[in-house]
């Protein structure tokens, strides 16, 4: 009898041990490839919500600076730092507004 490790044994843990090194790679690609996937997904939603939030603030700032020019048309003070202000005409001529326009 020959050693406890011949040929055949060494051939087979080899082989075996190739296998288990091409499934572990494998399964590694794998995972780092989701984590790449989601990481990227989540700068996506992040960029998407940066251009959501922009585009809400130029929006609202479109609005206001239509209310200022209706009210300015109209005579109405609705800048509460003016000396002119009066907050009754001004709160009566957004409600009027605002039934006119929407909110």
């Amino acid at each position: 009898m020959s050693g406890i490790l011949n040929t055949q044994s060494v051939a087979f843990l080899r082989w075996g041990a190739l296998g288990v090194g091409i499934w572990y790679g494998a399964q590694r690609q794998a995972s780092l490839t989701q984590l790449v996937a989601a990481r990227h997904a989540g700068e996506h939603a992040h960029q998407r919500e940066i251009y959501v939030e922009e585009a809400l603030l130029a929006y609202q700032a479109r609005e206001h600076h239509a209310r200022e020019a209706r009210a300015k048309a109209a005579g109405v003070v609705v800048d509460p730092t003016d000396y002119k202000f009066t907050a009754d005409k001004a709160i009566d001529w957004l409600v009027n507004d605002m039934e006119k326009h929407g909110a």
